[in-house]
C-alpha cells in the first residue's frame, strides 16, 4: 500500500510539473515575441504584438472628462502610452507631440519635411525610444525619438510606410511599403529593421502587405504573406488567401475578417468560419481575456452598425447594434472585459462582456483610432479636429454640470421648441422647469415644449447625483402665433371698396345697355 501511494504522489508531482513548466513555457515564450516592447501600459497599435486590443487597466466606471490638448491638425491614429504615462501621438499637420499624464506639453516636433505629416500608429521600444513613420507626397520617412524628444536617427524610405509599427523579438521593427510613382501603385514591401534601423530583411508582397502581427514563438503573420520565421525566411505553410488585420488569441489561433470572421489555426488551416446572413464583418477582431472574439459588421453593408460577440468555438454570444456610426473595428477590451469604441457622430461607447451597455460619453467631435488605457484607468483618444481627450473616473463627491440650448430662432405660441441638454458628469436625476408651470423629469438629451400664451418666460435644468446638483436658467420669449392667410383689416377694407366700385360700373354699364336697348326699339 506504501509503494502504491509513493507512486501516485510520484506521477501527480511530474503531470504537476508537467503542466507548470508547460503554462512556463508559453508565459516565456510570449515574453520572447514580445522582448523589445516597452513595458508600458499600451506600446503600440492594439496594444500588443497579437494585436488582442486588450488592456491590463481598467477604463473609467463612470466617465467624466479630465482635460483636453488641442494639437495642430487631426489625430488619426490610437495614442501611445509610455511607461511613465506620457501619451504620444502625431498629427496630418506634420508634428509629433508628447504630453504629460496631467494634459500639459512635455515636447513636441515639427516634422521638417514641409508637406510631412503622421498617419499610422507609432510603437514604443524596450528601452521606450518612440518609432513612428511619415509621408510627404510619394516618399516616407522612419524617425527613432528619445522619451526627451531627441531624434536618435531617421531614415529616408523610396516610398510610404503604409501600415503601424509592430515591434517583435529583439526589437525588431515590423512595417509595410508602398513605392508609388505618378499616383499609381508600383510595388509593395513588407521590411524588418533592426532597433538602430539597419536593414535586417525584406519580403516583396504582390498587393499588400497589411498590418503585422506575431504570436507567440516568434511567427510573423500579415495580409498576403504566407507566414514568416523572424528570419525572414517561410515557415512552409501556406494561405489559402489574405488574412485581413489579424488577431491571435493565447492558444495561437489566428482570427480574420472580410466579410466573414474565420479561425485559423498556426498552419493555415480553417478552425472554423462564421456567416451570418445580411452581416458583413470586417476589421480587426478584439479579443477578450477568456478567449471572446469581439467584432464590428454591418448589417446590410450600407444599413447600419453591428457589434458582434464570438466564443472560441465561433458560436455568436450576442449582437448590438449602436444608435450610431461606429469607427471601422477599433475595439478596446480592459482587464475586467469591458468593450470602448468610438463613433463617427463623436460618441464613446462602453459595454460589458455581457452585451449590456454601460455607459455613453458624448464627446462632440468625430473620432478616430481604437481608445487607449492608462495605468490610473483613464482612456486616451483623438479626434479629427486635432483635440486629445483625456476621459477619467468620476471623483467621488463630484456634483455634476447643467447646460442646456434653446435650438429654435424664434419662439411662437403652438409650435414646438426644442431643448438640448448638454451637461456633464453623472446624472442620476434631471429636472425640467419650462416657466409656465409646467416640468418635466427625468428626461436627458432634446425635449420638446409648447408654450400656449405669449410671454417672457425662464426656463430652468436641475441635474443631480448622489454628490449634489446643478441648476442652470435661460430666458425665452413667446411671441403670438402668425396664422397664414390671415390679412390686416385695412387690405380687406380696401378690397372690399373695389369690388364695390367694380360692382357699381357693372350695374351702370348694365342699365346704360338696357336704356339704349328701349330707345332703340321705341
Amino acid at each position: 500500500m506504501g509503494n502504491k501511494l509513493v507512486v501516485l504522489s510520484l506521477v501527480l508531482v511530474l503531470l504537476f510539473s508537467a503542466t507548470l513548466f508547460s503554462f512556463w513555457g508559453r508565459e516565456c515564450e510570449s515574453a520572447r515575441a514580445a522582448d523589445g516592447l516597452a513595458d508600458a501600459p499600451w506600446p503600440m497599435e492594439a496594444h500588443d504584438p497579437q494585436h488582442t486590443g486588450r488592456s491590463i487597466y481598467s477604463g473609467p466606471q463612470v466617465p467624466y472628462l479630465r482635460w483636453t490638448y488641442k494639437a495642430d491638425s487631426a489625430i488619426t491614429h490610437s495614442p501611445l502610452i509610455g511607461s511613465d504615462g506620457t501619451i504620444y501621438f502625431g498629427t496630418l499637420g506634420g508634428s509629433f507631440y508628447a504630453t504629460s499624464p496631467d494634459g500639459t506639453l512635455k515636447w513636441s516636433y515639427k516634422l521638417t519635411g514641409g508637406e510631412e505629416f503622421v498617419t499610422f500608429s507609432p510603437a514604443l521600444g524596450r528601452d521606450n525610444t518612440i518609432y513612428f513613420g511619415s509621408q510627404k507626397s510619394e516618399e516616407g520617412k522612419l524617425y527613432a525619438v528619445s522619451p526627451e524628444g531627441d531624434i536618435r536617427w531617421s531614415l529616408q524610405l523610396q516610398g510610404i510606410v503604409s501600415t503601424d509599427i509592430t515591434i517583435g523579438e529583439g526589437g525588431t521593427l515590423y512595417f509595410g511599403l508602398d513605392v508609388v510613382e505618378g499616383g499609381t501603385l508600383i510595388s509593395t514591401y513588407l521590411y524588418a529593421l533592426n532597433p538602430d534601423g539597419s536593414l535586417r530583411w525584406g519580403q516583396s508582397v504582390d498587393y499588400s502587405s497589411g498590418y503585422v502581427v506575431i504570436g507567440h514563438d516568434g511567427t510573423i503573420y500579415s495580409e498576403e504573406l504566407d507566414p514568416l520565421n523572424p528570419d525572414g525566411t517561410f515557415k512552409g505553410y501556406e494561405k489559402s488567401e489574405a488574412w485581413y488585420d489579424p488577431a491571435i488569441g493565447s492558444d495561437d489561433t489566428i482570427y480574420s475578417c472580410s466579410d466573414y470572421l474565420r479561425a485559423y489555426n498556426p498552419d493555415c488551416s480553417i478552425k472554423w468560419e462564421i456567416r451570418e446572413v445580411g452581416v458583413y464583418l470586417r476589421g480587426r477582431p478584439a479579443i477578450g481575456g477568456d478567449g471572446t472574439i469581439y467584432v464590428h459588421g454591418r448589417r446590410g453593408r450600407l444599413e447600419f452598425d453591428v457589434l458582434s460577440a464570438f466564443d472560441p468555438d465561433g458560436n455568436v454570444k450576442w449582437t448590438y447594434q449602436p444608435d450610431s456610426r461606429m469607427v471601422g473595428s477599433d475595439l478596446t477590451i480592459d482587464r475586467d472585459g469591458n468593450i470602448y469604441f468610438c463613433s463617427l457622430e463623436g460618441q464613446l461607447y462602453a459595454f460589458g462582456s455581457n452585451g449590456t451597455q454601460k455607459w455613453i460619453c458624448p464627446i462632440g467631435e468625430e473620432l478616430l483610432g481604437a481608445p487607449t488605457i492608462g495605468s490610473d484607468d483613464t482612456i486616451y483618444l483623438g479626434s479629427t479636429e486635432g483635440t486629445l481627450y483625456a476621459i477619467g473616473d468620476l471623483p467621488e463627491s463630484l456634483p455634476p454640470k447643467a447646460e442646456f440650448s434653446i435650438n429654435a430662432a424664434e419662439a411662437r405660441v403652438g409650435q414646438q421648441v426644442q431643448f438640448a441638454s448638454s451637461s456633464t458628469g453623472l446624472i442620476t436625476s434631471s429636472l425640467w422647469d419650462f416657466g409656465d408651470g409646467m416640468k418635466l423629469e427625468g428626461t436627458e438629451g432634446e425635449v420638446s415644449h409648447t408654450y400656449l400664451t405669449e410671454g417672457s418666460y425662464t426656463v430652468s435644468l436641475t441635474v443631480s447625483n448622489p454628490w449634489g446638483s446643478d441648476t442652470v436658467s435661460k430666458s425665452l420669449l413667446v411671441q403670438k402665433a402668425v396664422h397664414k392667410g390671415t390679412q390686416p383689416l385695412w387690405i380687406w377694407v380696401v378690397i372690399g371698396v373695389a369690388v364695390a366700385l367694380a360692382l357699381s360700373i357693372i350695374i351702370k354699364r348694365r342699365l346704360a345697355r338696357k336704356i339704349a336697348e328701349r330707345t332703340a326699339n321705341s
